[in-house]
């Protein structure tokens, strides 16, 4: 692990996102996500900030002993800022998506309001 600039494809710079092999941002993941079990990086998770689906491969780490702070996962979309809080399993979603328990769009059931800047 160590921590270093990494270029996005959306062209945005992450500051301390550390460059990780496979079982070891597997295992960060285990460990920093304490809302939802991850068996593999392949996993799905829809975020309820910014929208978008996201996966393990995905998923930014920063910080870190030769980082900048505590270690952290956060969503990988430009601008978003979630944490696994605001991370919901995309079979959860699709569920409620697909049957909203109130017959109205299901779109008012996520709110933005929560998530983190």
């Amino acid at each position: 692990m160590h921590a270093k600039w990494r270029r996005k494809s959306f062209g945005m710079l992450l500051l301390g996102a550390i460059s990780l092999s496979d079982t070891d941002k597997l295992e960060v993941l285990q460990r920093l996500d304490q809302f939802r079990e991850w068996n593999s990086l392949d996993n799905k998770r829809y975020c309820l900030c910014c929208s978008k689906i996201i996966t393990g491969y995905e998923i930014q780490v920063s910080g870190g002993t030769r980082g900048m702070g505590p270690m952290r996962i956060v969503c990988p979309t430009q601008g978003c800022h979630s944490i696994p809080m605001d991370w919901s399993l995309t079979k959860h979603y699709q569920n409620i998506v697909a049957s909203p328990p109130s017959g109205r769009p299901a779109q008012h059931l996520f709110r933005k309001t929560h998530c983190h800047s």
